[in-house]
């Protein structure tokens, strides 16, 4: 983009036109690295630990929130892969619509309350579609206390202030793709494409996928946590006891039906991608800690005996994150042979103006880049000319044409 060229019509993803533009923004910051992009990835992460925490504040001690910090962050470190992923991004807008509906949930909403969560719903989408849940759950929930408080024309007001909201949002996202003429080739990659590829996995593949999903949740502590935190709301909430919610009550509608969904949008996709679980860090953080909060006040928790449990788990998933850290440095700084091999011969037998085509997914990434050679065709990468999911692949029909 820095030099000209259009997103999805001269440079080919299926993800969201959000992601180039923060890209785009974190590259002017430092023009020849990628330092920028991950500082801007760092100030969205912290922003929602920040956000996530203010609000457990209100429900939880000083022990509660320390052992939970860990445990929430143990659970970032494992499922951020690096960051830059569209899910990465997105929880900046959760947070976003977890502040607005919190500072909501006890007073009169206001316009600002609407238009800030109407906003966090089409970052989202311009992101990933299905990463819109918590924003439109929210609105919702907004709309009901609007009506409730004040009546259906402050509810019909609040309505119009995020429909717009949403509408200028989507248009500014948009505009540039229109005025350079690539609105068709955004529809093809991101929805038409992104429909095939997430249609196209086979029962058995769906069915291995979400296994594979679930079974690396469920060795987390924050996820198994926040199922017992999950089930004390509801149980308080069917019991109607609203002093033992901890939550407002909208707040605590708000976990108890996004939890469940945004847990369904992540294994929908069939395939076994660890930074699918981070959206959930937010909502996972909240029910978890509130279920830590009342373990510690049931049991009277923070006696010598447990000091003593809490301080080994913390030193346990300490250990776990540092080795996890020690190892993806020496992946980082140890380059795959074989992509290393390939890429230094194109380069020793081109030359920098020449261009290349590596057919492929991640390894003819690693490829072009090691051999820093601009691709000669759209897409960074030529996985979508061979893959099933793209309705233009010719090479389905005839893959030595690829060759």
């Amino acid at each position: 983009m820095q030099r000209g060229y259009v997103p999805y019509r001269d440079v080919w993803d299926h993800k969201g036109p959000l992601l180039y533009y923060i890209n785009s923004l974190g590259w002017r910051l430092t023009p020849h690295s990628t330092i920028g992009i991950g500082l801007l990835q760092l100030v969205v992460l912290a922003v929602c630990f920040f956000v996530v925490f203010s609000i457990l504040d209100h429900i939880a001690p000083a022990s509660v929130l320390l052992v939970t910090a860990v445990l929430s962050l143990s659970f970032a470190a494992t499922t951020v892969r690096g960051g830059n992923m569209s899910e990465s991004w997105a929880v900046g807008a959760t947070a976003l619509v977890l502040a607005t509906l919190f500072h909501a949930a006890a007073r009169i909403p206001r316009t600002w309350h609407s238009v800030s969560i109407a906003s966090a719903g089409a970052a989202s989408f311009w992101l990933r579609p299905n990463l819109c849940i918590p924003a439109c759950l929210g609105g919702l929930i907004l709309l009901y206390l609007a009506w409730k408080r004040s009546g259906p024309g402050a509810m019909c007001r609040l309505l119009a202030a995020g429909i717009a909201a949403t509408g200028i949002e989507s248009a500014a996202c948009l505009y540039p793709l229109w005025r350079q003429g690539a609105l068709n080739n955004l529809w093809e990659a991101y929805f038409v494409y992104n429909s095939n590829y997430t249609r196209l996995i086979t029962v058995s593949g769906r069915l291995q996928g979400t296994i594979g999903l679930l079974l690396v949740i469920v060795g987390l502590a924050l996820p198994v946590l926040s199922i017992f935190g999950w089930e004390r709301l509801r149980r308080n909430l069917r019991n109607r006891s609203r002093e033992q919610l901890v939550f407002p009550l909208p707040f605590a509608v708000f976990l108890l039906v996004s939890l469940p969904l945004e847990t369904l949008a992540c294994l929908a996709s069939g395939r076994p991608y660890l930074h699918y679980w981070l959206p959930l860090w937010p909502a996972l953080t909240l029910v978890g800690g509130a279920g830590l909060a009342w373990l510690f006040e049931r049991y009277e928790v923070w006696s010598k005996t447990s000091r003593v449990i809490a301080a080994t788990v913390v030193c346990l998933v300490l250990f776990q994150q540092i080795w996890n850290i020690i190892g993806k440095e020496r992946e980082a700084f140890t380059p795959p042979a074989e992509e290393s091999a390939v890429a230094a011969y194109i380069d020793r037998t081109t030359t920098p103006q020449d261009r290349i085509l590596p057919v492929g997914d991640v390894k003819a990434v690693l490829i072009a880049l090691r051999a820093r050679r601009l691709p000669a065709a759209p897409s960074i990468y030529q996985f979508p000319i061979i893959h099933r999911a793209n309705p233009y692949a010719a090479a389905q029909r005839d893959r030595k044409s690829v060759v």
